[in-house]
């Protein structure tokens, strides 16, 4: 299963959404959570929002993450040790506030479980990168928090 999630900000990512939608007939099983985006899949499972134990058992259950570059989803999808493939959202696009997630996505860039891309044409390919992924990287969960807690206001910045 590919599990999607935009996270809990309160701004709509519909361009991520769009882009796995459009991927339905590609892969067994997407899931995505929408939160508050206003784009309603039409061709893949998906939620708003769901309680933490069961937005957990997606991320464990899950072959791959696809996701906004929100802190919380790299950090949960990471302890669960699943290959990322990450879109940070964009100002321009009205998804943020700013471009920070753009400054994580940089950050992650050596991971090897980690794949960033710009846009919903590059998704296909990230994925099935992610989904051949095999595990190399030794630094964990709690590394990267570390990391991140220290560097964050450099990031957004």
């Amino acid at each position: 299963m590919i599990f999607g999630t935009v996270g809990t900000h309160d701004q709509s990512f519909n361009r991520l959404l769009a882009g796995l939608d459009e991927l339905a007939d590609d892969y067994d099983e997407i899931v995505a959570q929408v939160g508050h985006s206003t784009y309603r899949p039409e061709h893949i499972q998906w939620f708003d929002f769901v309680s933490e134990s069961k937005i957990n058992e997606y991320y464990q259950n899950a072959s791959v993450v696809v996701g906004h570059a929100g802190a919380g989803t790299i950090l949960t999808a990471l302890s669960y040790r699943k290959p990322l493939v990450l879109m940070p959202r964009r100002k321009q696009y009205d998804e943020h506030l700013d471009n920070h997630q753009l400054e994580l996505t940089e950050a992650l860039r050596d991971r090897d479980d980690v794949f960033v891309v710009a846009n919903v044409d590059d998704l296909k390919g990230a994925i099935d990168k992610a989904l051949a992924h095999t595990p190399t990287t030794s630094e964990s969960a709690g590394e990267l928090a570390t990391y991140l807690s220290a560097n964050i206001d450099q990031m957004v910045d």
